[in-house]
């Protein structure tokens, strides 16, 4: 139970601070945007596991507020619009002029195109060992 309610208390720390930062921040220089949306989906992936695994609505809480925090740490980094030009309305991020004009943003697209790399040799690699067993 102590080690439970200390895990609460450092979580509860570590999104105040988060939200501390984030509410003072006015500039994206050095910080990547694309990044928010790959900790959002692990978030949210690892929410929705514990979701799944019927854990105690502590954890369940703790990683709730987590994506939430994840989700709006997006917003600040991104102008988000919601698309209704098709049949199905879409999320559109647009990245913001303070990180747009930097080089955090070459940077940011040098590294995806590498990670594009990475995911599909990775790919293989995992398609490789699952045929070869």
């Amino acid at each position: 139970m102590v080690v439970s309610l200390l895990h609460s208390v450092f979580d509860f720390l570590a999104f105040k601070n988060d939200i501390q930062f984030w509410n003072k921040n006015k500039s994206m220089e050095g910080l990547s945007a694309k990044s928010f949306i790959v900790n959002f989906i692990c978030q949210l992936i690892v929410f929705l596991y514990l979701l799944e695994n019927e854990n105690s609505w502590m954890i369940l809480a703790s990683s709730g507020v987590g994506c939430c925090i994840e989700f709006w740490k997006i917003g600040k980094a991104m102008h988000i619009e919601i698309d209704r030009s098709g049949k199905i309305p879409m999320l559109r991020f647009r990245d913001q002029e303070s990180y747009a004009k930097n080089k955090t943003k070459e940077y940011d697209d040098l590294c995806n195109e590498v990670s594009f790399v990475y995911t599909l040799l990775s790919g293989c690699m995992f398609l490789y060992i699952l045929f070869e067993v």
